[in-house]
């Protein structure tokens, strides 16, 4: 049985709401918040099996809160148990970090963000992980705003669903798995503040998709998605990047990085990536653009990649090496505009590139490439396409009836639609579903479709 507790107005600090939650005691709880604010000037945490439902309540950071409590890669809200935390479940609630009013961090180069200070959420432990830290949950309807660290940290976790998320100035990466097997990230919309919007280092089984991630403000260094496997004993296998919008980075939209063996697939399909790599020329990342890749397997299928600075595909470090074979799939990718970084080597401003030479083993087939500097470097694009893909107009990637890309199977609409109409017609001409193949050819049917994309089940 579920105990419903509705938190008045009156309580209106994190001490208050603390007491309330030790009163209740270790049961399975529903809090139910009805006021605006509650000022956090100590530390949260719950039990296991506790609903946080804050109907729009803004969690705000005291000013110039201290560092005791509030220390380096301590969370301000999180769990009773940094190991077996299971089932929270916390949504509709805006952390506000009053990040330029928090003059008792210390400083780094002059900065006080990006010190592991003041992550709003955070699960398990850095110092003790396993999979096992925390198992079944989910957050949601979430706006994480101007802090000095992370948005939602999980450090060792099972099926862990991050969703509807919103944020802006986030003081390092706004959503960073660590050590978590099964789960998703998805509608996420995010001005990027200084690190990725989503990292992932040494994670299996999780989907990436749906999400928003904007650099226009020019606010991050980071790569808008990082897939990372780092740490000895510790893997990336079994991740899919998909219907996403990154944009403006500085970064790679992606960068997939790994230094340790045995990894397993990472999928980055279906994606918009526009405008990214445009790295200042003061800090110097030669290897850079849509998605740079090295050390961990790859299957890179149907992006579209305008306008990158470096390069659309590379595999190659953009900051992290490895000395590790793998092997990369690329096909049926629409790479246009590619133009050299800020701080080139010579073979800048190509589609597609291989750094690595034999050390990966690399695929490439049908992919169209349209006015970059370069085609290729390094690899052979097998059947590929050098015409306009026709894009419907500027900003809009669907593509025109007549695109010489459209019988190739590429992506059609920009994040991938269930059904994508065609944009000159109105009729459908493309289905976008996760299914078999008998299953496409009945859709194909019912919609008298000639042209389908579907993917296994």
């Amino acid at each position: 049985m579920t105990k419903e507790i509705t938190v008045s107005s009156s309580i209106d600090d994190s001490t208050k709401l603390q007491k309330r939650i030790n009163a209740e005691g270790n049961t399975p709880a529903r809090y139910t918040f009805q006021g605006d604010e509650l000022e956090i000037n100590s530390l949260i945490r719950f039990f296991n099996y506790t609903e946080c439902s804050g109907n729009g309540i803004t969690f705000r950071l005291m000013e110039n809160a201290p560092t005791n409590p509030f220390s380096e890669q301590v969370p301000l809200v999180g769990s009773k148990f940094t190991n077996g935390a299971e089932g929270l479940n916390f949504h509709d609630i805006i952390f506000e970090g009053n990040r330029d009013i928090q003059n008792k961090v210390p400083k780094k180069n002059g900065k006080n963000w990006g010190l592991g200070y003041h992550n709003f959420i955070g699960l398990g432990s850095n110092k003790s992980i396993s999979f096992s830290n925390a198992v079944n949950c989910e957050f949601y309807n979430l706006e994480f705003n101007n802090s000095l660290g992370d948005g939602i940290r999980p450090e060792g976790g099972t099926n862990i669903k991050v969703h509807d998320i919103k944020g802006k100035r986030t003081g390092h990466d706004t959503i960073n798995y660590s050590a978590v097997k099964g789960g998703e990230v998805y509608n996420v919309d995010l001005m990027l503040g200084v690190g990725s919007g989503v990292r992932m280092r040494s994670c299996q089984n999780v989907k990436i998709h749906d999400c928003k991630l904007d650099n226009s403000a020019g606010l991050t260094y980071g790569p808008g998605i990082q897939i990372q496997s780092t740490a000895l004993n510790w893997i990336s296998s079994g991740i899919e990047v998909y219907n996403n919008y990154v944009h403006d980075t500085y970064g790679p939209a992606v960068q997939v990085a790994g230094k340790v063996p045995n990894n397993g697939l990472v999928s980055i399909h279906n994606n918009i990536f526009e405008n990214c790599g445009k790295m200042p020329k003061s800090t110097v990342r030669p290897i850079n653009g849509g998605v740079a890749f090295e050390g961990i397997p790859v299957e890179i299928y149907n992006n579209t990649i305008v306008g990158s600075y470096g390069f659309g595909l590379v595999a190659g470090a953009y900051d992290v090496g490895s000395t590790y074979s793998f092997s990369a799939k690329l096909y049926r990718n629409i790479i246009t505009g590619t133009r050299k970084c800020l701080t080139p080597n010579s073979q800048s401003g190509t589609g597609i590139a291989n750094f690595v030479g034999s050390r990966c083993q690399l695929t490439c087939s049908e992919n169209c490439l349209y006015e970059n500097l370069a085609e290729v470097y390094n690899v052979k694009n097998t059947n590929g396409i050098s015409k306009d893909p026709l894009f419907v107009g500027e900003g809009d990637y669907h593509l025109k009836t007549s695109s010489p890309c459209r019988l190739s199977g590429y992506q059609l609409g920009r994040y991938a639609d269930t059904t994508t109409d065609d944009p000159e017609t109105q009729t459908p001409t493309s289905i976008f579903v996760h299914c078999t193949e008998s299953e496409a050819a009945e859709i194909v049917r019912k919609y008298n479709s000639n042209y389908i994309v579907y993917r296994s089940a």
